[in-house]
């Protein structure tokens, strides 16, 4: 079925890098999937165990990642770039005139992408592959990560399972698309369909269960870390005039080629993608634990607990500009409604001659240090009333690589502590400019704090703490009126 095989522009092997995986269509060739005894919790439930595997196989899920000092040759493998000279190339043989054997009305191969942990649906879910056809698959990862405190909010509220909040009964790591029932023979093939149908019924209902504390009898919700990839799929016919690569046809006339065989490319679209981090909303427990800016402010190293103990906004800057060491610079910031993709606020840094840069900052801070530092924000009443907001910020980094970067925001209305997010930015490369998405879920207000905040333009307050290393390197701030248009 798959003759020929380009992994990052090189030939390969296509029995080494393709492994037989057991699916709801029968076997199936994987790509990049682990080994089944670290996807099942007894390897015996998989028919393929005694398959061979190649290259070795580390413990990875998507809430734990990659084992630290993972070679590079290890599977999951990592990929290499952008662009389809970097991704996967295959070349399938329908072979029409020999068998056919298809659960579809139609010729061809059935594809489908799935995180390395995943048991893929190819039944439900899987993309047709036509013979006679040229297919490109670009590929849009969807990353959702969490903080670890997250794990302090109800699962009813979060709405989100770590893996060892849900165990499943066959799987290791738990994942929403791997919820199953074992079938032990024809038999239960109907009680089977009917659970299959009752919960993914419940999976497309899952918005109506967000705001209210029953969740869906399968308790199928998300997993707090994800993985899923959204694809663009193009595709042309195969010529037969043109001169078609030797790799490509292997030998076959361009009559044989066109009438059996594909051509399929699978690459990513970007090189870096945003992931999606939900974060706990912090409240009164924290005034438990609590300093005072004036002790922070004699501390020579400020901690992310340290400000997560403040009780109340601080009043000046607990370090100074030139404790970025980094040079991170925030370039451009946007705030959009997530429900209706309305840009709220967009503000990006101007740009100066590159030859007058140096000059320019330095005047700039002999005349305010903290200039930069401050932003102050001018929104409607409605912005109090949104649920879901996301912050896009871009920002550069100089020539030192930044590890476990960090940001802790609080938000105070007067002396009050409205929310807490924290958010984890992860290792950026040095010299290179980087995009970031936060997504900000809003608590509920009541009439009377939302009627305050408006009536008190500029009192709604917050404080941008920025760690490397659990080192406080920067400190921004922010007020905010919502009195817009009144």
């Amino acid at each position: 079925m798959i003759l020929s095989c380009l992994w990052h522009g090189e030939y390969q092997n296509c029995y080494e890098i393709f492994n037989a995986a057991l699916t709801d269509e029968g076997m199936c060739c994987s790509f990049n999937k682990i080994e089944t005894d670290l996807i099942f919790r007894n390897p015996s439930h998989s028919a393929d165990l005694n398959i061979t595997f190649p290259f070795t196989s580390i413990d990875w899920t998507p809430e734990t990642g990659y084992p630290e000092n993972t070679p590079l040759n290890h599977i999951p493998w990592r990929p290499w770039g952008a662009g389809s000279h970097l991704g996967l190339t295959i070349i399938l043989n329908a072979e029409l005139d020999d068998y056919y054997c298809s659960s579809e009305a139609s010729n061809g191969f059935k594809m489908t992408l799935h995180n390395p942990v995943e048991t893929p649906k190819i039944s439900a879910f899987g993309t047709l592959i036509c013979p006679g056809m040229e297919t490109q698959i670009i590929i849009k990862p969807v990353i959702d990560i969490s903080t670890p405190q997250l794990k302090n909010i109800n699962i009813d509220q979060r709405q989100c399972f770590f893996s060892d909040e849900r165990e499943l009964r066959f799987y290791r790591t738990y994942t929403q698309q791997d919820i199953s029932t074992r079938i032990c023979g024809k038999k239960d093939i109907p009680c089977a369909n009917r659970a299959k149908l009752a919960m993914e019924t419940k999976l497309g209902e899952e918005s109506e269960w967000r705001n209210i504390t029953q969740k869906p009898s399968c308790g199928c919700l998300p997993a707090c870390f994800s993985i899923v990839y959204n694809k663009i799929e193009t595709s042309s016919e195969l010529s037969t005039h043109h001169r078609i690569r030797h790799e490509y046809t292997l030998g076959r006339d361009p009559a044989y080629f066109k009438k059996n065989m594909a051509v399929v490319h699978f690459f990513f679209a970007e090189a870096q993608f945003t992931s999606i981090t939900k974060g706990e909303l912090f409240g009164t427990t924290e005034l438990l634990y609590q300093v005072s800016e004036q002790l922070l402010s004699q501390k020579t190293n400020i901690t992310p607990d340290d400000v997560l103990k403040l009780n109340q906004i601080t009043e000046k800057y607990l370090c100074s500009p030139r404790a970025n060491i980094y040079d991170i610079d925030f370039v451009r910031f946007k705030i959009r409604d997530l429900e209706t993709g309305v840009i709220l606020f967009e503000i990006a840094k101007p740009s100066f001659p590159s030859e007058g840069n140096n000059s320019v900052e330095e005047e700039n801070y002999e005349t305010n240090p903290n200039t930069g530092r401050f932003v102050r924000y001018q929104f409607t009443p409605q912005f109090l009333k949104l649920k879901l907001v996301g912050a896009t910020v871009e920002f550069t980094i100089g020539n030192k690589p930044v590890n476990n970067f960090r940001m802790i925001e609080r938000h105070f209305f007067r002396d009050k502590l409205l929310k807490t997010f924290d958010f984890e930015f992860g290792y950026c490369i040095p010299n290179s400019k980087n995009t970031c998405e936060h997504i900000y879920e809003f608590p509920s207000l009541s009439e009377t704090q939302i009627r305050e905040m408006i009536e008190n333009p500029f009192e709604t307050r917050s404080d941008s703490f920025y760690f490397v290393d659990n080192r406080l390197m920067m400190h921004n701030k922010a007020d905010y009126a919502y009195d817009g248009g009144l």
